[in-house]
């Protein structure tokens, strides 16, 4: 039985392209053989020279066609492993790279940092010079590894100015370091802010949405310093800080935009000012237990691929000495 035969060669090696010559009382086997795919063409006795050369063609360029996808698909599967190593590798170097943990007795943190890939455009730098901390939360343009890249560059740009007590100064040099380097990928908002022991708070911010502050008595403000351009977008030979003096139980709440930009499931969208209304009526909420609703309500909305950004939200509370 041809039909038979060819079926069993076609299991021991699924490339073979086979041609079944028949009769007429066998048409439908060998249409049934076709259908399955267990022959490739099938032709009716007596078949002709040029027929059986025709198919014998189609069969190898059949076969030399689906052996470059398989040797395609498998140079696309080196070349994905070998992106997910770089991606996995990047990410290791940037978690040790970023210093998102505050030690401080007089200062508490809260934080949610949760990047859309491996690898985040966000960044959280924390530092403490002479017993004043130092902190920048900034969102580089785009995602991924480029992204990724600047976010790694910054810690470096900053201690590099670590002795200037005033955030516009070193959101200036980074500025300047940034517009001399040749990238394409240079271009970061952020907010940069020092608070001493004795809760005085210094603020500024280069195009990034401006960080909350609300009083422990429930009274609240956004810190409204002076909004510079992007760092690495243009000059800027002024900026200044916003200087506000911190009370026990006072809290700043820092984020980046990947919080609140998104697309309701109703289709409405979600604004920044939605953002500040929910902070505001929550004032008198522990900050862990917001860290962790807001953990909460973030996973429920990327499960349903509603978020797909970086998010980053920080609480910074002034407990004095």
């Amino acid at each position: 039985d041809g039909f038979e035969l060819l079926s069993k060669i076609k299991s021991l090696d699924p490339g073979v392209k086979s041609i079944l010559l028949t009769g007429n009382a066998d048409v439908d086997s060998a249409i049934r053989g076709v259908n399955e795919g267990t022959i490739f063409r099938f032709l009716t006795k007596p078949a002709s020279k040029k027929s059986l050369i025709t198919a014998i063609e189609a069969g190898e360029r059949q076969y030399e066609l689906e052996m470059a996808e398989k040797r395609l698909t498998a140079q696309i599967k080196m070349m994905n492993d070998q992106m997910q190593r770089e991606l996995e590798l990047a990410e290791r170097i940037q978690s040790a790279v970023m210093r998102r943990t505050l030690n401080c007795d007089f200062l508490a943190q809260s934080l949610l940092y949760m990047p859309f890939r491996k690898v985040s455009g966000d960044i959280i730098d924390i530092s403490t010079v002479n017993n004043v901390v130092r902190f920048f939360v900034g969102d580089a343009m785009g995602h991924g590894a480029s992204a990724a890249l600047l976010t790694m560059m910054l810690p470096l740009l900053f201690d590099s100015h670590q002795n200037d007590p005033a955030p516009s100064n070193t959101l200036r040099e980074v500025n300047r370091a940034l517009m001399s380097r040749s990238m394409d990928f240079k271009s970061i908002s952020g907010i940069f802010s020092t608070i001493d022991e004795s809760g005085r708070l210094r603020t500024c911010n280069a195009g990034h949405p401006e960080a909350l502050l609300l009083r422990k008595n429930g009274q609240h403000q956004a810190l409204q310093s002076e909004l510079n351009p992007m760092l690495g977008m243009i000059e800027v030979d002024k900026c200044a800080d916003e200087v506000i003096q911190l009370e026990r139980g006072d809290r700043i709440f820092y984020f980046t935009d990947g919080i609140y930009e998104y697309e309701n499931p109703d289709k409405s969208y979600r604004t920044k000012e939605n953002l500040m209304q929910d902070l505001k009526s929550i004032y008198n909420h522990d900050s862990l237990d917001i860290i962790k609703s807001l953990e909460s309500k973030i996973l429920t909305l990327k499960s349903k691929d509603i978020i797909k950004d970086d998010i980053t939200f920080m609480i910074i509370e002034f407990k004095g000495r």
